[in-house]
C-alpha cells in the first residue's frame, strides 16, 4: 500500500493557508497566505510522486495528472507562480488599494456629485449625487501573469474546461485545493482496493 500521509499533510496545510487568506485583515497577511498556499500545493504534488512512480495502477493517474499540470490553465498557473516566487524576484500578485468609482447609469451620461464627506479612513460617505452607479472596492490582492524560465502563465480564467466564477486568489486557490483533494482521493481509492 502506497503512503500518501505526507501529501495529505501538505494539502491540509494548503487548506489552512486558503483559510488564512480568506480571514486576512491586511494585504501583508493575504500575500503571506497566498504564497504559503502556492508552496503547500506544490509540496502536496511532490510528496505524491514516489507513490505515482510505482507504476501499475498508479500509471494512469500519473500520466493524466502530469498532463493536466502542463495544459490546464489553473494548474499550470499555480505551478509557475510557485516557481516564480521561489526562484525569481518578480511579484506573483499585485496589491490594489481600496477605491470608489462613480459611473453614469446611462452610456454617455454624466455623474454630478453634489456633496460628499469621508469617514475617518478616507472612504466616501454621505454621498449626494445625480443618478450614478457607485462601486466600493476594498483593498485586495490581485493575481498577475507570472513568468518562470521564459514561460509566461496568464491568470487562469478556466479550469478543467470550465470557466472560473472569478479570477481571484480565493477562487483560483480553492479550485487548486479541490483538484488535489480529488487526486489524493483517487490515489487513496487505488490503495483501498489493493
Amino acid at each position: 500500500m502506497a503512503d500518501t500521509k505526507k501529501s495529505h499533510h501538505e494539502l491540509k496545510r494548503a487548506k489552512k493557508a486558503l483559510g488564512a487568506f480568506g480571514a486576512a485583515s491586511s494585504l501583508d497577511e493575504a500575500e503571506d497566505a497566498w504564497l504559503e498556499l502556492l508552496s503547500r500545493i506544490e509540496r502536496c504534488w511532490f510528496k505524491l510522486q514516489p507513490v505515482l512512480q510505482q507504476g501499475g495502477p498508479f500509471q494512469a493517474i500519473r500520466s493524466e495528472s502530469g498532463r493536466l499540470r502542463k495544459r490546464d490553465p489553473l494548474l499550470a498557473y499555480m505551478q509557475q507562480a510557485r516557481h516564480a516566487d521561489e526562484h525569481g524576484i518578480a511579484d506573483v500578485s499585485e496589491r490594489r488599494a481600496r477605491s470608489v468609482t462613480f459611473d453614469p447609469l446611462e452610456k454617455g451620461g454624466r455623474v454630478v456629485i453634489h456633496s460628499m464627506r469621508t469617514d475617518e479612513t478616507g472612504m466616501p460617505k454621505d454621498i449626494v449625487a445625480g443618478p450614478a452607479k457607485i462601486t466600493f472596492r476594498p483593498a485586495r490582492l490581485e493575481l498577475v501573469p507570472v513568468t518562470n524560465r521564459g514561460c509566461t502563465s496568464e491568470v487562469p480564467a478556466e479550469h478543467l474546461g470550465s470557466a472560473l466564477s472569478a479570477t481571484t486568489a480565493a477562487v483560483v486557490g480553492g479550485e487548486a485545493v479541490n483538484y488535489y483533494e480529488g487526486l489524493l482521493r483517487d490515489v487513496d481509492g487505488i490503495n483501498d482496493g489493493a
